[in-house]
């Protein structure tokens, strides 16, 4: 009797108590665990994070300082958050070569096709294409050439001295740039959601005749600028204090392409360079890490030529913030001098 006794109990399971307690314990465990784990992960996601988002803003910094051109970050909120950049780039170059055998377009994704004009040994470092009325180069249908986040074109003109200006450059519709009878410059750019083109216009005179002269037009999404001899002669203001950002130039139709010379221009053209707006380039932040921009709107950081903060859109220092699951927060502050702290 005893053994059997002694056998019942020594098989005997665990009582609801003790079981509660063992859950108790293990969920305990289970937690602290957790924790644990979500603090180790969200250190080092906010360094990368952190990274990150300063090695955007010195990676776009120093490409506005070296193209003197538009250049910006926007640190957009949300899970996941994104950075976006935009930055200017060479699209395409032009100049004229001439060897004992032919005579050529040269430059750097110079798709283009000559119609009429001719080259003649006439140019600022050797040959140049003279335009007599009626003439032009089309440049081919490459995503590249299109404007619409801004562009940049600038090259050497020499007007004839029988000649009453005439177009420089176009972009279909878009905008187009072009030297007046009394050697004045003139832009019309039209901008995406107005009625009506936008027209810049310089004073008399910027231009002679028979002389060479380094013209320019820039878009940048808030100003259109005219440029003689590098000398800012004449700008447009497109975006008004309360604006949410940058504008856009309207969509391209079908058949627009990048023109230089045309029917009404006589002279001589050479050494043109035409730069554009990359897309956005967009990167998700810290993918697959628990942190975001601690921000209810997406906050630009937009540089000057200078890689200073550009004036006519801050005003003040920008702070962009950084919070994870935790709570834990961080700050990258970019000062008016385009310094990062």
């Amino acid at each position: 009797m005893m053994q059997h006794a002694e056998a019942r109990v020594r098989t005997r399971g665990f009582t609801l108590i003790e079981m509660m307690v063992v859950m108790f314990i293990v969920s305990v465990l289970f937690g602290v665990s957790v924790a644990s784990f979500h603090r180790l992960s969200s250190g080092p996601a906010m360094d990368i994070a952190e990274r990150q988002a300063r090695g955007a803003l010195a990676r776009v910094r120093l490409a506005a300082r070296e193209q003197s051109a538009l250049a910006e970050v926007i640190f957009e909120p949300g899970e996941p958050s994104l950075i976006r950049t935009r930055m200017t780039r060479d699209a395409g170059s032009w100049h004229f070569d001439v060897n004992d055998k032919d005579r050529g377009l040269g430059g750097r994704n110079n798709v283009a096709r000559i119609s009429g004009a001719k080259m003649v040994d006439e140019g600022t470092v050797r040959a140049c294409l003279e335009f007599g009325g009626g003439d032009s180069v089309k440049c081919g249908r490459l995503a590249a050439y299109e404007p619409m986040r801004g562009f940049d074109i600038s090259m050497d003109i020499r007007p004839s001295p029988k000649g009453d200006g005439g177009g420089l450059a176009s972009f279909g519709d878009l905008f187009s740039f072009e030297l007046g009878e009394d050697g004045e410059l003139m832009a019309v750019v039209t901008i995406e959601g107005e009625g009506d083109s936008v027209t810049v216009k310089t004073s008399k005179d910027v231009v002679e005749k028979d002389a060479w002269c380094r013209v320019r037009l820039t878009f940048d999404g808030i100003d259109i600028r005219l440029f003689a001899h590098q000398v800012l002669e004449a700008e447009k203001r497109i975006v008004k204090q309360q604006s949410p950002g940058p504008r856009r130039l309207a969509s391209p139709e079908t058949g627009d392409r990048l023109t230089f010379g045309s029917k009404t221009w006589d002279g001589l053209i050479d050494e043109v360079i035409y730069r554009t707006v990359e897309d956005e380039e967009v990167t998700m932040l810290a993918e697959g890490q628990p942190v975001f921009f601690d921000h209810k709107t997406p906050v630009r950081v937009r540089f000057d030529a200078e890689g200073r903060l550009d004036p006519r859109v801050h005003d003040a220092e920008v702070v962009v913030k950084l919070k994870d699951i935790e709570g834990a927060t961080r700050s990258v502050r970019v000062d008016l001098t385009g310094l990062m702290r």
